[in-house]
């Protein structure tokens, strides 16, 4: 081998070595790169995680996991409830969380001629606006749902200075005996349930009827 032969091999190998080099440096760097953009995502998810939020019909972000007094409008759960379809859906025609709401309300003030309770009872069920309705037998599997519901439900409390909780016994007897007559009224199979239902008439409005009664009974309660 000549000595021009002898250093074109060199060089060819030098610029190979070189380049095998700059390969797995470039390599190395790009995977730590990608690691570092994963873990900023992860943290950015993580970050995102602590707090859930919807947007309401107001525009507001109403914070479901931690609810503030200050991100509660009267005008949002007017809008949600009428919407609302009780049972999920399967009962005889569209009956809404904001149509219940009433007739328990009335019912209370009707037994108890307690207007403060009759306010707490209008209200029994607000937390659904922001975490929606769930029949009682899936809300029993979902404890976390139920933690929700009670933060929402205090925090409701507050912002309308409720005098009675929201799950007041008084209150809690009545709803179970309305549901009694809706059973009765409204779903295709009535199931036997123990106890005697409440003397009340199912209407079953649609939403923009429904809205306005709730609307109607919220002004009555001196709610809004």
């Amino acid at each position: 081998m000549v000595y021009d032969d002898i250093v074109n091999c060199n060089v060819y190998k030098a610029l190979y070595e070189s380049s095998i080099l700059k390969f797995h440096a470039f390599d190395f760097t790009s995977r730590k790169n990608e690691i570092r953009k994963k873990e900023k995502m992860k943290d950015t998810y993580a970050s995102n995680l602590s707090h859930f939020w919807i947007q309401t019909a107001t525009g507001n972000k109403f914070y479901v996991d931690d609810p503030k007094v200050e991100d509660v409008d009267a005008r949002d759960i007017v809008h949600a409830l009428p919407k609302i379809c009780r049972y999920a859906g399967h009962c005889k025609g569209f009956y809404s969380v904001a149509e219940h709401s009433v007739i328990v309300a009335d019912e209370v003030m009707v037994r108890f001629k307690n207007f403060e309770l009759a306010r707490a009872a209008l209200l029994h069920d607000a937390p659904e606006a922001y975490l929606t309705d769930l029949p009682s037998p899936i809300k029993r599997l979902c404890p976390d749902y139920q933690a929700l519901e009670g933060k929402v439900g205090t925090i409701l409390e507050k912002k309308f200075d409720l005098k009675y909780p929201l799950d007041d016994d008084r209150i809690r007897q009545v709803d179970f005996e309305v549901f009694l007559a809706e059973k009765d009224q409204i779903m295709p199979e009535p199931w036997e349930v123990p106890g005697h239902p409440a003397k009340v008439k199912i209407r079953c409005l649609d939403p923009k009827k429904a809205r306005d009664y709730f609307y109607e009974a919220m002004l009555d309660y001196k709610l809004m």
